[in-house]
């Protein structure tokens, strides 16, 4: 219906550049990246109660503005990551601090293992650029791996854990062992990747570039790239459906495109089949997200709306969901 159900009370002028429902669906965090507020007051990430907005817990310390925060498989533990040169893991429920994993410049992202029983971290400085694999609850150091000391800007576990993916700006994705930390293999698309995302049965990659297009993987079929091009601007956001059948990516030229992902099959470099495209919004997109089974699509616009629309079609499915200014992040949860 589009009604508003309960609204979060952030702090005034700092609105949330990180936004995340936890596992169950009954939580959600939400922090600021703006480095202004950071600067004078440091900064700080929030949980509420998903059901009526009452602030549950803060989370408390950082020196410097948090580029990432999220929750644990579990939703018990949060790690956030900070221009303060640490990443540190807190209790959800109480906002206590649990861990602090100390870096040599600006943490840029902290992710679980879906165990929870590992964390990766990517820091950058102008003398050093890694990622950092890390015990739970431990927190020991496991391995430093790096690409050629070019920036790491982020990492994420493969779905069973077994390997990560890190992103660089030497125009690679490197998979590494999680276990051990030793290189798995490279993926190249002579553009710069910033995020790297797996699909639900690890069986392919996509790349989120500096660009207005994205690439992708089959894993079976390395090193044959796929390439989803067809927005003409940059792209801001990608994902995959329940299956990993399809990729959808949010562009800022105001439109979100459906895409066929790469089979173990694909021999050759080849362009992606585009399904379906989403022009409801107009103005530059923040995120995106395949909803009920893949077969709807939601998405976020500096427009000030939320849209529902088909993901076979791309038909608006309800009215707009409006907000009073343009909007910085998304989360969902079903």
């Amino acid at each position: 219906s589009g009604e508003v159900l309960v609204r979060l009370a952030l702090p005034a002028a700092a609105g949330a550049a990180v936004l995340r429902f936890s596992p169950d669906g009954r939580a959600l965090l939400a922090a600021s990246s703006r480095t202004e507020r950071a600067i004078v007051a440091g900064s700080e990430a929030l949980v509420f109660a998903a059901e009526d907005g009452a602030l549950r817990a803060t989370l408390a310390g950082h020196a410097g503005a948090i580029h990432w925060a999220e929750f644990d498989g579990s939703g018990g533990r949060i790690v956030t990551a900070s221009a303060d040169g640490t990443a540190r893991l807190w209790d959800a429920e109480s906002g206590a601090e649990l861990g602090r994993l100390a870096h040599d410049g600006e943490v840029l992202c902290a992710s679980f293992s879906p165990s929870g029983e590992r964390l990766v971290t990517t820091s950058s400085s102008s003398q050093h650029s890694y990622a950092a694999l890390w015990s739970v609850p431990g927190l020991e150091l496991v391995a430093r791996v790096n690409h050629d000391e070019r920036p790491i800007v982020h990492a994420a576990f493969s779905p069973d854990g077994a390997l990560f993916a890190s992103a660089s700006l030497d125009l690679s994705t490197r998979l590494w062992d999680a276990a051990t930390g030793s290189e798995r293999g490279v993926l190249r698309a002579m553009l710069m990747p910033l995020e790297v995302l797996w699909s639900p049965d690890g069986s392919r990659i996509v790349t989120l570039n500096n660009s207005s297009r994205a690439h992708a993987w089959s894993l079976q079929n390395l090193p044959h790239v796929y390439t989803l091009s067809g927005h003409s601007a940059d792209v801001v956001d990608v994902e995959f459906d329940a299956r990993g059948e399809r990729a959808l990516s949010a562009s800022r030229d105001g439109t979100v495109r459906v895409w066929a992902t790469p089979s173990a099959e694909s021999d050759e470099t080849v362009p992606g089949r585009e399904l379906a495209v989403i022009a409801a919004h107009g103005k530059p997109l923040v995120r995106a997200a395949f909803l009920s089974g893949g077969t709807e699509v939601l998405s976020a616009g500096e427009d000030g709306t939320v849209r529902r629309s088909s993901a076979v079609d791309g038909r608006e499915l309800a009215p707009p969901m409006r907000h009073d200014a343009p909007i910085l992040a998304l989360a969902w949860s079903e």
